[in-house]
């Protein structure tokens, strides 16, 4: 068996006598291969450190491969972000992972929280912020993409945002990255100060850019979803939509034994608006209508076109006498409304009729037969009011 040179130890005996040479040799001898077993321990420890490390990087790796396959099949933002959050909790040891997601409007982009895994004393403490007025290392991260770790938090003297929590000290955040564009952000905190390491930051900021790619897909998939139960004139839900909800909505109200209520409005002599003004301007007032008829109505009734110068309004857990009220409300508003065609003011009315489950019938598509009958009724009897069934 070969031996390895690993050092030398130089003597020099020259002052040394005779006698006694050999013992003291043979002792320094001994001391060596001591020394040497140590150094041998420690190249070993080295090793074996170095093995560990680049066995957690490889799996580390491995994880980053399968998040972004896993990431690749999602389309809804909600399970992309919670599939952020799980991979988060898996690459590194923290307590704490928000998912941060960029929103942009005409009066300033805000910052919005899509996910908040902590300690239950803390969440109430991750809240949407202005990214234009909120001093936080969340902002300072989206607006210079490139991303920040902080050993102890509690000294970040620019967090205006996010206040300084017992359990979380050490913080790594980053941005998510889509075409050079900050989209969000990834913010980790962790009990301990400097319980995050620069590898940690590596694969953090690798995971974020791999979640960009999913949640702009995730958004602009429902935009297209979206797009396709909007009607493009009224920026109302589609006569499609109308019918699709209505289906799942009476299939709960049954289930539930709860009431629900469908109205069928429509805009007397609309015609004669066409005629007098053109369709252009026609066009204009439905989406005035339509407009009106949404900022009257509840946060939970959705309102449709249903076609031509028709509108619905599907009322969740609504009876007969709370959907009167509500198509009056709308009656009256759009009476009381100065619409503008062209360059001129111009008075309408509506007509509708209400139907209700379980009072008037117990089949969704009687439902709506019931609530058409009703709004010819109410053409029939002189317009601008709501019939419904007594």
């Amino acid at each position: 068996m070969g031996a390895t040179l690993i050092g030398l130890v130089i003597l020099s005996t020259s002052n040394l006598k005779a006698q006694g040479k050999e013992l003291i040799i043979e002792i320094i001898l001994q001391v060596c291969n001591i020394v040497i077993l140590f150094i041998v321990c420690y190249l070993l420890t080295l090793a074996i450190l170095q093995r560990q490390k680049q066995h957690r990087q490889i799996i580390s790796l491995i994880s980053l491969v399968e998040a972004g396959q896993e990431l690749g099949s999602s389309l809804t933002l909600e399970k992309i972000v919670q599939l952020v959050v799980n991979m988060v909790k898996n690459l590194v040891n923290c307590n704490t992972c928000v998912i941060y997601l960029r929103e942009r409007g005409k009066e300033g982009d805000m910052v919005v929280v899509k996910n908040c895994f902590t300690l239950p004393q803390h969440e109430r403490l991750f809240k949407d912020f202005s990214l234009d007025v909120g001093e936080s290392i969340v902002a300072e991260v989206i607006k210079k993409k490139g991303s920040i770790l902080l050993n102890d938090a509690h000294k970040f003297q620019k967090e205006k945002i996010i206040p300084k929590m017992k359990y979380v000290r050490s913080v790594m955040v980053v941005p998510c990255l889509f075409q050079k564009d900050a989209i969000g952000s990834i913010y980790v905190g962790q009990q301990g100060i400097a319980s995050f390491r620069d590898d940690d930051l590596r694969l953090l900021s690798i995971l974020a850019n791999q979640a960009a790619l999913a949640i702009k897909n995730a958004q602009l998939h429902e935009n297209v979803a979206q797009l396709a139960i909007t009607d493009s004139l009224s920026g109302l839900y589609t006569h499609g939509y109308f019918q699709e909800s209505l289906d799942q909505e009476f299939k709960k109200a049954f289930k539930n034994n709860k009431p629900l209520s469908v109205m069928i409005l429509d805009i007397d002599f609309f015609k004669i608006v066409n005629d007098n003004f053109g369709h252009p301007q026609g066009d204009a007032l439905l989406k005035q209508v339509g407009g009106l008829i949404k900022s009257v109505t509840r946060d939970n009734d959705i309102i449709c076109r249903y076609g031509g110068d028709e509108f619905t309004v599907t009322c969740i857990n609504t009876n007969r006498t709370e959907a009167i009220l509500i198509a009056e409300r709308i009656r009256q508003a759009v009476e009381e409304y100065d619409f503008i065609a062209g360059n001129k003011v111009v008075k309408v009315t509506i007509s509708g009729g209400v139907a209700s489950y379980p009072e008037d019938c117990d089949a969704k598509k009687d439902l709506v037969v019931i609530a058409d009958e009703t709004l010819y009724e109410a053409k029939k009897g002189g317009r601008n009011r709501i019939a419904h069934r007594t």
